[in-house]
């Protein structure tokens, strides 16, 4: 098959990871595969060079120049199957590939991907991949005009990741972390909502306690100043370390020892997988679809979000406690296992695929 997965945004969010992974393995499946991506973003910027991206300025909604572009495009690459996310991606993908009759697929993120897209869902979309039970069912419920029978939901898989000790040493010395130390560690968007100001609070307040901790947030977003300077006024600048945009997204979780998730809203995150095929004992707020891997007290902890203490407490028990970090890893590697892999996840969306094109 020849697939073309289509991107506006500007900032790489998680379904810019997943048309990553699907379109590895589908090249090395035999089928070809093509990201046309907004000329100006961080997608673009940062995509990996195996992939084949092609870059290209979209304009405004409708633009009919962008539309013939990837009218042409279609034609002239044979074009089996489009894949698409928001509302742009959905015109400027769905209406050529109505014309050419080439099917399209739609990958939800979050309940937000559909804003605005009420007339485009019926004329459009073929089939709709949500990345969680809790997100399908919520958007069956406030978008009345969805069809349920279109939608399915296969969950986000990844690798397991086979680092050195070595690779993982230096990038724990790169956050000037000893190695005695215990990293907690979020990887994560630097906004508000991710409840990050919340993990620092409970940071502040457990190194009164411990003196061999270290505090790792890997990210960028708008939020980072205010972050810095809550750090700041808590004066433990020293202890904790702004890590930045990576790329090196499951090097990072392997030289994390305690991963947490601390969003007041979510679906169902990328990072939690990673945390967890990267063996890691998770602190996770009780958001989304989050409960759909995580299993309280088996590998990881679940608690209220918007709430340090019970952070704090959870936080506490993983790190005065080694034989339960070991036991949440292993039952962590043990669950991405049984349905969260990369393969998984691929067996089933290839087997979608080849439904909607009727091709092999």
């Amino acid at each position: 098959m020849n697939i073309l997965f289509v991107s506006a945004k500007k900032r790489w969010a998680g379904v810019l990871t997943w048309y990553v992974s699907i379109s590895r393995i589908l090249e090395s499946d035999g089928h070809n595969c093509f990201i046309v991506s907004a000329k100006n973003s961080a997608f673009t910027a940062h995509c990996p060079e195996d992939i084949r991206i092609v870059p290209r300025k979209f304009g405004f909604n409708y633009n009919p120049w962008t539309l013939f572009y990837f009218y042409r495009f279609m034609k002239n690459n044979k074009i089996d199957l489009v894949v698409t996310n928001i509302k742009r991606e959905v015109i400027f993908g769905g209406i050529p590939a109505k014309l050419l009759g080439i099917p399209v697929i739609r990958r939800i993120g979050n309940e937000r991907d559909f804003i605005g897209c009420e007339n485009l869902e019926t004329k459009y979309i073929s089939k709709e991949i949500f990345v969680c039970e809790a997100t399908r069912e919520k958007a069956l419920k406030d978008y009345k005009w969805l069809d349920p029978k279109k939608t399915t939901v296969i969950h986000t898989g990844k690798k397991f990741p086979d680092f050195s000790a070595e690779e993982i040493s230096a990038k724990r010395r790169s956050w000037n972390a000893q190695s005695e130390e215990i990293v907690i560690g979020i990887s994560d968007r630097l906004s508000e909502a991710k409840g990050i100001h919340i993990l620092i609070s409970a940071f502040s307040n457990l190194r009164k306690e411990f003196k061999n901790i270290r505090l790792v947030i890997t990210g960028k977003g708008n939020y980072e100043a205010d972050l810095r300077k809550l750090v700041s006024e808590l004066n433990i600048e020293k202890e904790v370390r702004f890590a930045g945009f990576t790329t090196e997204v499951m090097l990072t979780a392997s030289a994390y020892d305690i991963a947490v998730l601390s969003s007041f809203a979510e679906s169902f995150p990328n990072t939690v997988v990673e945390y967890l095929a990267c063996g890691k004992p998770v602190v996770c707020t009780d958001v989304g679809g989050v409960k759909e891997i995580v299993k309280d007290g088996e590998n990881g902890f679940l608690i209220e979000k918007n709430n340090a203490d019970q952070l704090y407490q959870a936080l506490k028990k993983l790190i005065t406690d080694k034989y339960l970090r070991d036991r949440f890893s292993a039952n962590g590697i043990e669950t991405v296992k049984k349905g969260f892999t990369e393969d998984i996840m691929y067996n089933k969306t290839i087997s979608l695929f080849q439904t909607v094109t009727g091709k092999e």
